[in-house]
């Protein structure tokens, strides 16, 4: 039995992950350096720092990785209604969660003040039971580690969690955490996402399974 979901939150909480790529692009370009369309698949579920040092470590340096970092995270923190459109159906999904007594989470590589921020925008900064935000980890997913630390938050069992992700790359880190994970179609094809335990289109695909599974109430 769930007693708990942990949410990514770039995608999955927020409809944000096509305006991080096309402002990264931008910083990018300003440094001579092409940011093809099909960079996003890899781009999705990472920290902006390890993707760009993982894909772009010939053409720039430290210095310039952390330069567009900066930008890139500044140029969000003025722009928040650009980043801050809510997933069709989150809302109603987590009044679902804390009606049904589900502790809620997040595990994301966004800073802290970013997603308050953002959440304080949307009406959701204080819904969350638990969070493990970018400064709290060191390693990127697909790395296990934000789960690992969302876990011990969470004071939950491994198998009465479940993740939800919208990245190859968080499936990978939420599965090699050792949780059930779903994949909500929001930024990646179903083939992307293959590797999740179950793969949605909605929210309401998700509360439609609690319900089932679990004998909640709908409302």
């Amino acid at each position: 039995m769930k007693r708990a979901i942990i949410f990514d939150f770039d995608g999955v909480i927020v409809d944000s992950e096509k305006a991080k790529f096309e402002t990264l692009k931008k910083l990018l370009k300003k440094e001579k350096v092409i940011l093809n369309k099909i960079c996003f698949r890899y781009m999705v579920g990472m920290k902006t720092k390890p993707f760009l040092k993982k894909y772009f470590k010939k053409e720039l340096s430290n210095e310039q990785i952390n330069n567009i970092y900066s930008e890139r995270e500044r140029y969000q923190l003025q722009n928040l209604k650009k980043y801050s459109k809510p997933i069709k159906g989150v809302k109603n999904f987590i009044g679902f969660l804390k009606n049904n007594h589900i502790k809620i989470g997040l595990a994301t590589g966004s800073k802290k003040e970013v997603v308050n921020k953002i959440l304080n925008e949307i009406g959701m900064k204080n819904k969350f039971d638990f969070k493990v935000t970018g400064e709290q980890f060191k390693t990127s997913k697909p790395n296990p580690e934000v789960y690992n630390k969302a876990i011990k938050k969470s004071k939950t069992s491994k198998k009465e969690i479940m993740a939800i992700e919208d990245s190859a790359a968080g499936i990978k880190s939420a599965k090699g955490a050792g949780l059930f994970c779903v994949g909500i179609t929001t930024s990646q094809s179903k083939k992307e996402l293959k590797r999740a335990d179950l793969i949605v289109n909605s929210f309401n695909q998700i509360q439609k399974k609690l319900v089932k599974e679990l004998n909640l109430n709908l409302y």
